[in-house]
């Protein structure tokens, strides 16, 4: 099914979070503070739209193109740090 219901947002979310949580203390011990800080900020992004889903707000157009950014960002921020993380182990 290709429609998003609305209880998608803030189940991906507990997950996104979840994800968030367990890549910081992973970047925090091996990789350079950047990564922590970029996750950190990942997070913050994406807590006012958490809160719009648990208020249960209907998403503006700007939440979404928010979660899209976010989204993005992520997966960017992981294409890096597999760079980084293949280069320290050589």
């Amino acid at each position: 099914n290709a429609e998003c219901s609305y209880w998608h947002v803030p189940y991906g979310l507990g997950r996104f979070y979840g994800a968030v949580d367990a890549a910081s203390q992973q970047a925090f011990e091996r990789l350079p503070v950047t990564y922590w800080r970029q996750l950190q900020r990942l997070r913050k992004l994406s807590e006012p739209v958490g809160a719009a889903t648990s208020a249960g707000q209907t998403l503006s157009l700007y939440d979404m193109a928010r979660l899209m950014a976010v989204k993005s960002r992520a997966v960017q921020l992981n294409s890096a740090a597999a760079v980084e993380m293949e280069g320290l182990r050589q």
